[in-house]
């Protein structure tokens, strides 16, 4: 295509939660279209303040901004890295670069929560004021969210239909992940010294353990193929398995756009083609990608979500019990209970947690302590290097029976039966809790009183039976509106 001038030649891509150059819509697109290209990533603290994002994540974010920058530079493309506060200060950044740097054109991918959603309505209005043409793709799922509704032209409740309708939609049209583009034509001198000039250094975070997580885009390409060749295959049989290196850990990347989900359904499924097309292994990891889109759709189509609202409001009237020193418990591994508080340690000392531990833990919290999900949902988010706010809620309304297609009330994982069936041997309890490595791998899912007191370690803070009792009651009350008794309100 031809130009009239060199503003109309020149894009700017703004990078969020997309850190790769491999299959990344707003950079293919810009490069397509345009023979210069800078992009330009904006640290927001106040904002990751107010969405008690921790430093873990921070910190990871950070190193993957710094391996993209690497990986741009390949492609003549200059990363502005800029710091403000919050969304607003973005916003203006935005419009500033693009008047400073003479660029009439701007590209990104959409985000889908709600401060996300308005942040991008102010900058398409800004855009249009400025003079400005602004480009949005999708990125985050699959498919765009609201093209995958119910026969009454509703989003899906229920992941088994969702997930079937995803399926079908996605054999049917073949997605294939884009390329890396072609390298732009670099910035004239003048512009690469100014570029140069007005980027800031973004914030260091020594506190965080995300340096034992390689950051970036060839980390995450590398974890996707080491999964695919040695692990998939295993996946169904393994995946519950704590101390088992089977998941791919891939969390965190797709959490920070290293990878794309585009990427991993395109992997998944071509090797099950190779495999004979009817491999359970991935099939079952094709289904947690799905879960994971399927919490994307529903944030968009219920943002009540984003706003610390149930999904279901039947069980918007749970009376959570107001107890500070259970929930400290919780948060310091110091419930008595081995399985749960090896995972929080695992939590707060790796910055990430197991899936099934997620759930026995959040499950946990909300049942046997009948604690607010909330409060453990904004824990989770302090401390996980894959903090996701769509996947985070999804899973804790999920586990707290509040969400979209959630275990029912009256199921509660019993945190000991969980403990001998995944970890049977005791081995990741024996990890994070060393002070129980002499128990036999009987009783180290329940020590006895002498047991634990000979190891320093907390008796149970709750007996299993009175808090899964309590907590169906609770529910079952709110359920059909009638007061609670004293003794189970306690």
């Amino acid at each position: 295509m031809g130009f009239n001038n060199m503003s109309d030649s020149r894009a700017l891509v703004w990078f969020r939660n997309d850190l790769r150059i491999q299959d990344n819509p707003a950079l293919y697109h810009a490069r397509t279209e345009h023979q210069q290209v800078v992009g330009l990533y904006h640290c927001t603290p106040l904002q990751w303040d107010n969405h008690q994002i921790g430093d873990n994540k921070r910190g990871f974010i950070t190193e993957c901004v710094a391996s993209l920058k690497q990986d741009l530079e390949r492609l003549n493309v200059p990363l502005i890295t800029k710091i403000g506060e919050d969304y607003n200060s973005s916003v203006d950044q935005v419009i500033r670069l693009c008047a400073e740097l003479n660029i009439k054109h701007l590209y990104l991918n959409r985000e889908l929560e709600v401060n996300e959603q308005i942040r991008d309505q102010l900058i398409k209005k800004a855009c249009f004021e400025y003079g400005v043409t602004c480009y949005i793709f999708n990125d985050q799922t699959l498919l765009e969210p609201g093209s995958i509704l119910t026969h009454s032209k509703d989003y899906y409740r229920v992941f088994t239909p969702f997930k079937n309708a995803v399926l079908k939609r996605l054999q049917a049209s073949s997605i294939e992940p884009l390329g890396t583009p072609q390298p732009a034509q670099p910035l004239p001198l003048k512009m690469q010294l100014k570029v140069k000039q007005i980027s800031d250094a973004l914030p260091k975070n020594t506190q965080s353990c995300s340096y034992s997580w390689v950051a970036g885009e060839k980390e995450a390409q590398r974890r996707l193929n080491d999964f695919i060749e040695n692990r998939i295959q295993d996946y169904d049989a393994m995946r519950d398995l704590p101390l088992q290196d089977i998941t791919s850990r891939l969390s965190p990347y797709l959490a920070a756009g290293c990878i794309s989900p585009r990427q991993c359904y395109r992997a998944a499924d071509n090797a099950n083609q190779v495999m004979g097309g009817d491999n359970q292994g991935v099939h079952t990891w094709i289904n947690e990608i799905i879960w994971r889109e399927f919490y994307r759709h529903l944030v968009v189509g219920f943002p009540g979500v984003c706003k610390g609202e149930a999904f279901n409001p039947s069980y918007s009237n749970i009376p959570w019990r107001k107890a500070p020193n259970d929930f400290l418990a919780w948060c310091n591994g110091e419930t008595g209970y081995p399985i749960v508080d090896a995972a929080m340690k695992q939590l707060v000392n790796e910055g990430w947690m197991h899936n099934r531990l997620r759930m026995v833990t959040a499950m946990f919290l909300t049942k046997h302590l009948l604690i607010d999900w909330r409060l453990g949902e904004l824990f989770f988010l302090e401390h996980l290097i894959d903090a996701d706010f769509a996947a985070n809620n999804g899973g804790w309304q999920w586990s707290a029976s509040t969400g979209a297609d959630a275990a029912p009330y009256f199921r509660i994982f019993n945190p000991t039966r969980q403990s001998q069936r995944f970890d049977c041997d005791g081995k990741f309890i024996k990890k994070f809790l060393p002070q129980l490595g002499e128990l036999s791998s009987k009783s180290i899912h329940q020590p006895t009183p002498f047991e634990a007191q000979a190891a320093g370690y907390q008796l149970p803070i709750v007996e299993h039976k009175f808090a899964t009792d309590r907590a169906k009651q609770t529910f079952k009350s709110a359920l059909n509106d009638t007061p609670l008794t004293m003794e189970h309100a306690v």
